[in-house]
């Protein structure tokens, strides 16, 4: 074998290693792509024991999926989830899990007496509400958060806390908005009864205030909301017309109340006005203008019933019982003689608070005080609470020994309130 010979076999060979080096190296290529693909796909590490354990389950429950079959779950002593049409179910070693919660891939699951997955709904576990959106998973995030189920009503709204678990029962804040919550934190919706009054809320669980007094229709019957949200009782204004609300807060439609024919829509060109409501209204259309806000309306109210110039202080005039009419009697009385003490006070600038369109309610309870000689250093009292505006205490501005003005708070004890 010459030189040339030796140098083309030698150049033969190279090349020979050259392509079983490319080989082996495209080869490893490969699979570790085929690793990097299964780690991306299923979120979790090979190498993983715990991991890997997982993945062959999520397999496996994929398996069980298409052959949707609970039976051959069960046969088989699978354990992982499975999934029957719509609805999800997860078995331990064949053994359907019912009235528990579940982790696995991450997620959280609760499965009911059925067995079924809690799927846009909540469910009271131990002492917590927790809540679960329509894939099934509990709604956990980052922060609170609402979250939008859709019903055979419409669509539901949580108020959620990052953890899953639901707002407490009760009135609740949200960016600026107030809405109410039951246990489960599901915010309320159309024509909610709270304590001893009627509230309207959005479609989306929002307390309905507004601008001015308007006509809501909830599932097909139509209601007065006030400005404050809350629902319109007996004879009230609608801008220049009247309606009657019932005590459901529905609108009486298509016939005759008190002499006085309300039309199919609900409304009436005028209403019956008691002596209190004749009286207050000529205050009231004499110390307000049209063009007055609300919050101005209250404070030439405010202003007349504080001044000494138009009232005076009489300490036995107390009602016979904490009513409406026992109030309205009180302020008719006050507005007629001007003079009375803090329930004629309450009463008067309740009853004229609600001739300028305000929802009105006097308070009675105790503040400190000497006239009763109790042992505790309390007395009754009388003070008022206007929807949206807060707490008032006219008398104890005209004795001088309070300034409660528009307050969201009272320091004085309440023992209950009434609708002037």
């Amino acid at each position: 074998m010459n030189k040339r010979e030796r140098y083309n076999r030698f150049n033969l060979l190279l090349c020979r290693a050259v392509i079983l080096f490319c080989i082996i190296f495209l080869s490893a290529s490969f699979q570790g792509m085929k690793g990097t693909a299964a780690e991306a796909e299923t979120g979790t590490s090979l190498e993983d024991p715990k991991a890997a354990q997982e993945q062959a389950s999520d397999a496996n429950a994929a398996k069980a999926d298409a052959a949707g079959s609970l039976e051959k779950a069960a046969a088989s002593k699978f354990t992982g989830l499975v999934a029957d049409g719509e609805d999800l179910y997860y078995f331990e070693a064949g053994v359907q899990v019912k009235n528990k919660l579940i982790k696995t891939g991450g997620k959280t699951y609760y499965f009911n007496g059925q067995g079924k997955s809690v799927r846009g709904n909540s469910v009271k576990v131990g002492q917590s509400w927790l809540v679960f959106d329509k894939s099934g998973a509990l709604s956990t995030g980052k922060k609170d958060h609402i979250l939008r189920v859709s019903t055979e009503n419409g669509k539901a709204g949580y108020l959620v806390h990052k953890n899953g678990s639901g707002f407490k029962k009760g009135w609740n804040s949200w960016k600026k908005k107030k809405t109410w919550t039951a246990n489960s934190g599901r915010m309320a919706c159309g024509v909610k009864k709270i304590g001893k009054h009627r509230y309207y809320f959005t479609d989306k669980g929002w307390l309905g205030t507004s601008r001015q007094d308007r006509i809501v229709n909830v599932d097909g019957k139509d209601y007065l909301a006030l400005k404050s949200g809350e629902l319109g009782s007996g004879w009230c204004s609608v801008g220049d017309k009247y309606c009657f609300c019932k005590k459901n807060g529905e609108l009486l439609k298509d016939t005759v109340k008190d002499k006085i024919r309300i039309n199919k829509n609900g409304l009436a060109k005028t209403r019956p006005m008691t002596p209190l409501e004749k009286k207050a209204d000529s205050v009231v259309r004499a110390i307000t203008s049209s063009k007055m806000s609300q919050s101005a309306k209250i404070a030439a109210c405010w202003n007349y019933v504080t001044s000494h110039g138009n009232f005076s202080y009489r300490a036995e005039d107390d009602p016979g019982a904490y009513t409406q009419s026992e109030f309205r009697r009180l302020a008719l009385t006050m507005l007629n003689i001007h003079g009375g003490n803090c329930y004629g006070f309450a009463a008067t600038f309740a009853a004229l608070t609600k001739a300028a369109g305000c929802s009105s309610y006097v308070i009675y309870g105790l503040c400190p005080g000497t006239r009763d000689q109790r042992p505790d250093g309390l007395t009754r009292h009388s003070w008022v609470y206007i929807s949206g505006y807060g707490y008032f205490d006219p008398e104890g501005a005209f004795a001088g020994f309070a300034n409660i003005y528009s307050s969201g708070s009272c320091p004085w004890i309440e023992h209950g309130r009434v609708a002037i």
